[in-house]
């Protein structure tokens, strides 16, 4: 499945995966489990000019290009670029 894809429970779960945790919190839509993650793992999140409701996301790192995805507000879009860090742009179904 792409990461792009990922929302709700299946977001939060792979969220989970990629910080080494166990599930349960609700990563992807508070932002009490998930704004912590924003900053401890430099994920940058800002709107997209012309697109709507659109948010972007990039995991700041050393590389020339962080991974970056787009969601429809910033925890998605900030959880799936940290997922997509960890494992690339397709996790498992």
């Amino acid at each position: 499945m792409r990461v792009s894809d990922l929302s709700g429970s299946l977001l939060d779960h792979w969220v989970a995966k990629a910080i080494n945790s166990a599930p349960g919190p609700r990563y992807s839509s508070s932002w009490g489990d998930g704004g912590p993650l924003i900053d401890k793992h430099f994920i940058h999140v800002a709107p997209m000019p012309g697109k709507g409701r659109t948010w972007c996301a990039i995991v700041v790192s050393d590389s020339v290009r962080g991974t970056w995805r787009e969601g429809p507000d910033p925890l998605v879009a900030g959880m799936r670029a940290l997922v997509a860090s960890k494992f690339g742009a397709e996790v498992p179904d």
